[in-house]
């Protein structure tokens, strides 16, 4: 198949930022200890006695050999002090000092750095670019507080307080829960689109329900390919057809020039089987000018991940793919289910004409 061109849509919540403030201020603490031990250090102060004693004998045996004019000793003796030694109350003011200011500038950048954050998402979600807010959420958790530090704090940048930054980000996140990615869905039912055909494909009897009469089965209840244009995603609750290779015709709810399209799965930890590979794999979309159109305009081949990101988003191959008002989705291959495949929702995105 050709080239894959996804990207996985992650989920953001508002804990991925508290959980970010709470390692910041960890590491401000941490910075803190490190300025009380350096406080401390100058309890034990035999080591700072046997250097001055050595020095003050040193200087003696050069009067004695006739080196030093004895008026200079004590005049050398204390310049020398000044220049290798503080007093505690000058050292204590100053590590003081300092550790305010790191402080100051940790907490500073903390917050530069989170609304950063929230901007990126924002404008991840805003043009389906979720794939570049997830490397930099990725690169904002490898921050040390020593790379922090070594920042330049810019006095002229605006910091916003933490209530504002947690505004920006909700304002995200709402519109990502908006079906999840932030962009029209014009296959979805409840909005107009429509599945006119699914051509050769064989609906796969799984059984997902049964009703009974004193024990007796008298009704299946199955899955039909609506399934797939609808917004509920559940385990089992998929359009699923024999074997590998299917087809989806879907009218859609306008006409639009497609820029991208959606696939859903559940991901392998809600599979009872531990595996999806029922989901497919190779598939090709195609635009239609009619519901009756046999062939149509390629808009795009692409392989559908099982280890990445349960909704993975991929963008129309063609600069100028043209209007459509019925798109052809063929599955051709699957992850290894010789029975049947599964396909759970399928979202169409573009612009309207």
């Amino acid at each position: 198949m050709g080239t894959t061109e996804n990207q996985s849509l992650p989920y953001v919540t508002i804990s991925q930022l508290d959980n970010k403030f709470d390692i910041l201020e960890q590491q401000i603490k941490g910075l803190q200890d490190v300025m009380t031990g350096m406080k401390n250090c100058c309890r034990n102060q035999s080591e700072y006695l046997v250097a001055a004693e050595n020095h003050l004998a040193f200087l003696l045996t050069q009067v004695m050999n006739g080196n030093e004019d004895v008026s200079s000793v004590f005049t050398t003796f204390g310049q020398w002090l000044k220049n290798n030694f503080v007093t505690r109350n000058q050292f204590t003011s100053q590590m003081s000092s300092l550790a305010d200011r790191v402080t100051s500038e940790l907490t500073t950048s903390m917050k530069q750095r989170i609304e950063k954050i929230a901007e990126t998402a924002a404008a991840a979600i805003a043009s389906s670019s979720a794939k570049s807010l997830r490397e930099e959420l990725s690169k904002e958790e490898a921050t040390s507080a020593s790379a922090v530090f070594s920042a330049s704090i810019n006095g002229s940048q605006k910091c916003a307080s933490e209530e504002e930054v947690k505004k920006v980000v909700r304002d995200a996140i709402y519109l990502y829960d908006a079906d999840k990615t932030g962009l029209v869905d014009f296959a979805l039912e409840s909005q107009g689109g429509i599945i006119v055909s699914t051509r050769c494909s064989e609906t796969y009897q799984m059984g997902v329900g049964q009703y009974r009469i004193f024990g007796i089965p008298i009704w299946h209840a199955y899955n039909s390919p609506r399934t797939v244009i609808q917004p509920n995603i559940h385990p089992g609750e998929c359009w699923a057809f024999k074997g590998s290779f299917g087809y989806l015709v879907i009218k859609l709810s306008a006409v639009i020039k497609p820029t991208a399209f959606t696939i859903e799965h559940i991901p392998k930890s809600l599979s009872p089987t531990g595996n999806i590979d029922s989901a497919p794999k190779d598939f090709t979309v195609l635009g239609l000018w009619e519901e009756t159109d046999l062939e149509g305009k390629v808009l795009g081949e692409y392989t559908y991940d099982q280890d990445g990101e349960p909704l993975q988003h991929f963008i129309v191959k063609e600069q100028d793919p043209g209007f459509f008002s019925v798109v052809e989705v063929r599955i051709h291959s699957n992850h290894g289910n010789m029975d049947y495949t599964c396909v759970y929702r399928i979202r169409v995105h573009g612009v309207r004409q």
